[in-house]
């Protein structure tokens, strides 16, 4: 008989959707890497079986596991096989050094790392394997000093008891500002230990030479202990077959030869689900309920009539919820932040973007953006894959090769900072290309100029300006490519889920004017609430109007994200279950997560919240927001505030002007100057100092003129494709001002 649960709820978990998907069309194109594709339904089964890798390598509920790689299939493999078992998926970027990773490392404390040959070879070369699963005080005692930025060890693996947390903080006191990083490659491998894994079959994919892994990289990887992916999905065979096999490249609904004698069997493999959240909440007897949930999925995959095969066909099959992913911010102004999204939180963020966008399941999108990015991952990616679209990965971004995946897999959907198209347009086979099927270029993620927007426009790509966060699922506004015209440059309106306000930067009260500036705030079920352990996100309560000037801008306090006493309920002494409006699902989660005080004391930030973004916007008559700059990289020069993104759009229409970026750099009269960086085109007359003011005068005042002007022929980026303001001004310093 089955069961049902007393509550009926939404669902949001991507593995749900998934399973639905593979049901529905299992022969459709999932995935394409390379020259390798997978149908839905194989990628509904690889997720499965790497979901049954993990719980058998000891990942269970709440477990964080984290990918360090260049774009892959395996990161939304990966996200859609922990969503069954309900652990947190986490995409790190590749370029952290290892000083960086190992910060972020201790402070997400892993149960399970997943990496790319080059990563596994390179910075996590020397990772320890063992270190005692309850540290003590003892074994704290003997971890060497390290990690100035955060306490040491801040919530290891297996960290329980309030005497090793208190061991853990003195030994952070005693360590002060040392570095030494065996300490934190210790608390890694108490974390992981092995569940070390690094992706071994990406020869399968054919990738150009330019972009494959070196096979000697990851032989030296698999000597020194890490575990191949693949091969321990397949069984023991290094890239063992997917069922469905490859797609035929001219069609690409084609049936997929092979999929399996019976794809209702085949299908029902996926339902086991249930069974994985199950046997991954607890430790105890694990191995019975592994064993008997193994033979569960058996009989279902033989066709047999099981409990969660039925389940699954009157769609009663259980799904987790909660916390489904963490992503890094790029740390432009600082050590990255640890933003925890929920499964409705991304959810929220995909249902706006289908609204604004008006793309569907039949859609083809490429994600050559970085998959740890908040654009590459949540930007349609991981709803089409988890929806049964098709999902085109590229691993590293090259010109060349984007355009030809373009072209041939006719791609519908594509996001890229601007700096992506700036180089796309200057690759040899743009021109000629046939990117007719290119109906949905986005691009965000960094300020585009109107210049390149016009630019691209006049070759065919219609695009749409997106502007989000991470905070808010990467989706916050948008201006849609019909309103381009004069209008380029403007990220546009809120989704429909969104909601915005234009707050005075002075009095903290909604600005006022016919076109009024402030900084931008946003709340919506997309839009999180408080970062990944103590740190709070920057919100404020939505409160009496009459109040605001009172309360201004320094109300803001990390209390606002911790429940009211009467709402934490204790668990076994240093757990809490945690219920409040817009807070992550009723769950067992850690008390240095949720941010909560030993006293249990602050307010709840519920759906009424306003997120603050930290960019400073205006809205014009006919209520299209622009970004004129951010509140921390705004100018001051003279005494003057000058916002770089301001100054930017106007430099950036000089004739010849490719790309544009101001910055403030440090100077001993001013404070600041204003500095205008430049690409120019080929064969395109630099200006002078003394031109480039001239013609900027004619629309800005004379305080928020360039003083220095440099000619580069790239600007240098940051693991995200953004422009990087810090290496930026370092490279300025010295060059050419006016008094």
């Amino acid at each position: 008989m089955v069961g049902f649960s007393d509550k009926v709820s939404a669902r949001f978990n991507p593995a749900h959707s998934l399973d639905l998907a593979a049901s529905a069309h299992p022969q459709r194109v999932s995935l394409w890497y390379g020259e390798r594709s997978w149908s839905v339904l194989a990628a509904a089964q690889q997720t499965l079986r790497l979901a049954q890798v993990l719980v058998d390598s000891g990942v269970r509920r709440g477990d964080r596991v984290a990918i360090i790689a260049r774009n892959s299939p395996y990161h939304l493999l990966l996200y859609v096989a922990l969503a069954r078992i309900g652990a947190v998926f986490v995409p790190i970027s590749y370029r952290l050094t290892r000083p960086e990773l190992m910060r972020v490392l201790v402070q997400l404390t892993p149960r399970a790392l997943v990496v790319d040959p080059e990563t596994a070879a390179g910075v996590l070369r020397e990772v320890p394997r063992e270190l005692p699963d309850e540290l003590t005080s003892e074994a704290l005692a003997e971890v060497p000093c390290g990690l100035s930025s955060q306490p040491l060890l801040e919530v290891p693996c297996g960290l329980t008891s309030e005497a090793s947390l208190k061991a853990a903080q003195e030994l952070s006191r005693e360590c002060g500002e040392a570095q030494d990083l065996a300490s934190a490659s210790a608390a890694l491998a108490g974390c992981t230990a092995g569940a070390l894994f690094v992706i071994d079959d990406d020869a399968q994919a054919q990738l150009p030479a330019s972009l494959a892994p070196d096979p000697l990289q990851l032989n030296a990887a698999l000597t020194a202990g890490w575990r191949g992916l693949s091969e321990v999905m397949n069984g023991g065979e290094p890239g063992g077959r997917e069922p469905g096999g490859n797609v035929p490249e001219d069609n690409v609904y084609a049936s997929v030869p092979d999929v399996t004698a019976d794809e209702d069997a085949a299908w029902g493999e996926v339902a086991c689900t249930a069974w994985l959240a199950r046997s991954s909440e607890s430790e105890a007897d694990v191995e019975a309920s592994l064993e008997a949930g193994a033979e569960k999925c058996l009989e279902v995959g033989a066709g047999g009539s099981s409990e969660a095969a039925l389940k699954a066909g009157l769609n009663n099959a259980e799904y987790p919820e909660g916390l489904g992913a963490i992503l890094l911010t790029s740390g432009s102004e600082g050590e990255p932040k640890l933003v925890p999204l929920s499964y409705e939180n991304l959810w929220w963020g995909s249902r706006n973007f289908r609204e604004g966008f008006e793309y569907s399941n039949l859609d083809v999108e490429l994600v050559v953006a970085p998959l740890t990015h908040i654009g590459g991952f949540n930007g349609t990616t991981a709803d089409l894959f988890s929806h049964g679209g098709t999902v085109v990965v590229v691993r590293e971004f090259q010109p060349s090769v984007v355009v030809r995946e373009l072209e041939r897999r006719r791609v519908a959907i594509m996001f890229g900072v601007p700096t992506m198209y700036t180089a796309l347009m200057q690759d040899p086979h743009f021109v000629s290309a046939d990117l007719r099927a290119l109906r949905l270029p986005l691009t965000g993620g960094a300020p585009a100029s109107a210049q390149l927007l016009h630019e691209l426009d006049a070759a065919g790509l219609h695009v749409l300006n997106v502007w989000g966060m991470t905070e808010t699922s990467a989706s916050g506004c948008y201006l849609p490519a019909e309103q381009l015209g004069n209008r380029a440059g403007s990220i546009g309106r809120p989704f429909a889920h969104v909601q915005a306000r234009i707050v005075d930067l002075e009095t903290g009260c909604d600005a006022a004017g016919p076109q009024p500036r402030g900084e931008l705030w946003l709340r919506g079920p997309n839009v999180v609430t408080h970062y990944w352990r103590r740190r709070a996100v920057e919100v404020e309560e939505d409160g009496d109007a009459d109040e605001c000037a009172s309360g201004g801008q320094d109300g803001v306090t990390s209390s606002l994200c911790q429940p009211d006493a009467d709402q934490v309920e204790r668990l076994d002494g240093e757990r809490l279950k945690v219920s409040w409006p817009g807070a992550e699902q009723t769950g067992q989660l850690d008390r240095m997560q949720l941010g909560v005080s030993q006293s249990n004391s602050g307010k709840v930030v519920g759906s009424s919240a306003w997120l603050r973004t930290g960019d400073v916007v205006r809205m014009d008559s006919e209520g299209y927001l622009w970004v004129i700059g951010r509140v921390h990289e705004l100018i001051n020069t003279g005494g003057e505030k000058v916002a770089p993104h301001e100054v930017m759009q106007v430099v950036a229409e000089y004739p010849g002007v490719l790309d544009a970026a101001v910055v403030g750099v440090p100077d001993p009269v001013w404070g600041e100057v204003v500095t205008a960086v430049l690409i120019m085109a080929p064969e395109a007359a630099a200006p002078s100092l003394q031109q480039l003011r001239a013609f900027a005068a004619r629309s800005l005042a004379d305080f928020k003129l360039p003083r220095a002007v440099r000619i580069v022929e790239r600007f240098p980026l940051n693991g995200n494709g953004k422009i990087d303001r810090v290496a930026l001004v370092r490279l300025l310093a010295g060059w050419e001002r006016v008094p």
